[in-house]
């Protein structure tokens, strides 16, 4: 950890020395929102309050899209940065066969959460711990992790934050450290959401609670782009030597999403949304009577939010202008979904328990709702518009009408994690006691 108590003293004579500054910022500010550039002595000024969110005048006119030629494997929780669970592949039709497992080691704790799988590697993520396989099962490296991963194929590193406030770097080739990222604040702050830009780093920051005497409440949220250079410089202690970029956006408030999209950085806060371009300015904001809980985009960086308004849990999906296209109430079963919307190629959406599933049309509509038959463990939607789900022991899609197919059932195992499609076609699916890989009929060897 070096430097880090010099930049911890630095980082509390910033942000914390300066107190009757800040509570006069705020006082005179009286706005739920108060964001500052690189330190609380320098105040964002907003030219206007964020508007008010209303719906469109003209219903926009759906086509099916297609995923991008270079749109990758399955490199994060929830499928990609823009974290709408799409799948850039098709499923073959069954029935799959088994071609390979491989114990979990220390299963059935911790359990996995998620399955990522690109460039030719597949990474096991549980709430504290990963690990790293090649596509024949084979277990490359291990290790804790504080926030988790980011599988980047194309530049073939594993990213995650470690336990001492850091972004670890690992190849994917040994699972050795490639470098160390030194992102601002230290342990004290866990980081929500990252992810890679050309060179670029987009780390989102939040306090945590750390203090056992309550003596000091967590505040603060910190988003920054960390400029690795298009070859990384790492000094002798194995750290980063970043580039020169923009000064870090604060913001006083734990309760922060962001999700990077095309062209700008979208930050959703109780009562309010936020576009900020990569220069970490504020380039336009809308708001209303809302708390968001999760958050996606699609290719065109329209916004799907989860929210509690009126009293109910809802899905609203606005334009990048903030201009309201639907709003549409989850029906009883569905009250509990805490994920981040999963968007349909068909435009359709789609929201789960642990008990229940569903399909929302583009007007607000439900399409279908269907009930687990023993636990759905994770979802994801394929470039075929199928609804890849882990329920149980079987791995199953849902049809355009809500008909249940089984892909796969494994009997003697509960499924933990969504089911992932690989570039070669396969499907990955990690359980209580193990990791599967399928291979789907056009696969198969003859015999």
């Amino acid at each position: 950890m070096r430097r880090r108590g010099v930049i911890a003293a630095l980082v509390f004579l910033t942000l914390f020395g300066s107190q009757q500054v800040f509570a006069q910022t705020t006082k005179s500010a009286k706005m739920q929102d108060v964001f500052f550039k690189g330190s609380l002595e320098r105040p964002v000024s907003l030219d206007e309050p964020p508007r008010p969110i209303e719906p469109v005048t003209v219903k926009p006119s759906w086509t099916t899209t297609q995923p991008a030629v270079d749109a990758g494997g399955w490199s994060r929780a929830f499928g990609n940065n823009r974290l709408n669970s799409r799948s850039s592949y098709s499923p073959g039709r069954g029935p799959w066969t088994l071609r390979w497992k491989c114990d979990l080691p220390g299963s059935p704790a911790p359990p996995a959460q998620f399955v990522l799988a690109d460039a030719d590697r597949i990474a096991v993520q549980t709430d504290s711990d990963w690990k790293l396989y090649d596509t024949d099962g084979a277990l490359i490296g291990q290790g804790v992790h504080a926030g988790g991963l980011l599988l980047d194929g194309p530049f073939e590193t594993l990213f995650f934050p470690d336990t001492d406030g850091d972004i670890s770097a690992r190849k994917l080739s040994d699972a050795r450290s490639r470098f160390t990222i030194e992102a601002f604040f230290d342990e004290s702050f866990a980081r929500t959401y990252f992810a890679r830009r050309e060179d670029a780093l987009f780390v989102l920051g939040v306090e945590l609670d750390i203090d056992p005497h309550r003596h000091h409440r967590p505040e603060l949220s910190v988003a920054q782009f960390i400029h690795m250079g298009e070859e990384p410089k790492v000094d002798l202690d194995g750290y980063l030597e970043p580039q020169l970029g923009p000064q870090p956006l604060l913001r006083k408030s734990t309760r922060v999403l962001a999700v990077l999209g095309e062209s700008r950085v979208t930050l959703a806060t109780p009562g309010a949304i936020y576009q900020v371009n990569f220069k970490l300015e504020i380039v336009d904001s809308f708001g209303g009577e809302f708390n968001p809980i999760a958050m996606s985009l699609d290719e065109q960086d329209r916004i799907c939010l989860l929210v509690d308004a009126e009293g109910v849990r809802q899905v609203w999906l606005l334009t990048p202008l903030g201009k309201r296209i639907m709003a549409s109430r989850l029906p009883a079963p569905l009250h509990a979904a805490a994920h981040p919307p999963i968007i349909g190629y068909n435009r359709r959406i789609y929201m789960h328990t642990s008990s229940h599933i569903a399909a929302i049309e583009p007007d607000g509509s439900l399409a279908w709702m269907r009930p687990a038959l023993h636990r759905f463990g994770g979802v994801a939607i394929t470039a075929d518009d199928k609804l890849l789900a882990s329920d149980g022991g079987e791995i199953v899609y849902f049809g355009p009408s809500g008909e249940r197919v089984t892909v796969h059932d494994f009997k003697s195992d509960r499924l933990a994690t969504a089911p992932v499609l690989t570039d070669k076609g396969e499907l990955i699916v990690a359980g209580e006691k193990h990791l599967y890989c399928l291979t789907p009929p056009a696969k198969q060897k003859p015999e």
